[in-house]
């Protein structure tokens, strides 16, 4: 059986503390694992100043960001 995706299973435009959001990776991916989300996605502001966007951006080194992302993926690889 193939799954469906519908936007009630899908959720790729979120924000965490690494930027300006208010929860961590680990919780946004676990809520969204119990709330039976089959694709989840994390989508961080760019680390480029600007303007605008002051105080809500990712910081100049990403690597604690990008070292979560691929931690989390690996531990729901199969579920989510």
């Amino acid at each position: 059986m193939t799954a469906i995706s519908t936007p009630a299973s899908c959720s790729i435009h979120t924000h965490s503390i690494h930027c300006d959001g208010k929860d961590t990776l680990a919780d946004m991916a676990q809520a969204a694992y119990e709330a039976g989300v089959k694709y989840f996605g994390f989508s961080g502001h760019s680390h480029t100043l600007l303007p605008w966007d002051e105080g809500g951006v990712l910081p100049a080194d990403t690597s604690a960001y990008q070292e979560e992302t691929q931690r989390l993926r690996r531990f729901y690889d199969g579920r989510m």
